[in-house]
């Protein structure tokens, strides 16, 4: 489990504090048998590639990871599975009470994304660190940092979007009703149209 993890350059990726070269032990602990271990690592995720509605460079890097993790012969309990889920979704969409009065906007992401792809490509072909993202974040002007962010919405989106077998099987047969309910919750999501 978690092949490849340590074939992606998680310093040169950022997460809500800078580098996200913390992410692999942060997924590892999730496989730990101490219960301990994996409560602090699901709270840590929750902060870090994804925090307050935010996702980053690292946010889609950890999503197949979380994806093998729900999937496979784990240690999480019923109540990390749920949270598991549930941070797959808020990773997708970020809050959806944002959301409440209409669609989740793909269409406009997708558009503001096509933009701002010569930012981030710009950014990753440079010698730069995760540490230093946010200064060349905020030093662009103010349509091209949202362009840019519509970038990082848009891979993590469909990184998730890659997980919607799964998912499905949870909604449809997973013997924990919540986790039955939350998986679907994320799915109605991912049918956005767009």
């Amino acid at each position: 489990m978690l092949d490849g993890i340590d074939d992606i350059a998680w310093r040169r990726l950022s997460h809500a504090y800078g580098s996200a070269s913390d992410v692999p032990g942060q997924l590892r602990a999730l496989l730990s048998d101490d219960a301990s271990d994996r409560k602090m690592a699901l709270w840590q995720l929750g902060g870090t590639i994804v925090h307050q509605g935010s996702r980053y460079q690292a946010s889609s890097y950890a999503v197949p990871f979380l994806l093998e993790i729900l999937a496979g012969p784990s240690p999480l309990t019923r109540s990390e599975r749920l949270r598991l889920v549930e941070l797959l979704g808020e990773l997708a969409i970020g809050d959806p009470s944002f959301y409440a009065s209409e669609e989740f906007p793909l269409a406009e992401i997708r558009a503001e994304a096509a933009e701002g792809r010569a930012l981030i490509d710009a950014f990753e072909a440079g010698d730069w660190d995760g540490d230093e993202f946010e200064h060349y974040l905020f030093g662009l002007a103010e349509p091209d940092q949202e362009r840019l962010g519509s970038v990082l919405l848009l891979r993590v989106y469909e990184a998730v979007l890659t997980g919607r077998p799964l998912l499905e099987r949870l909604r449809d047969a997973d013997p924990d009703p919540d986790l039955r309910v939350a998986a679907g919750e994320v799915l109605t999501w991912l049918s956005a149209p767009g």
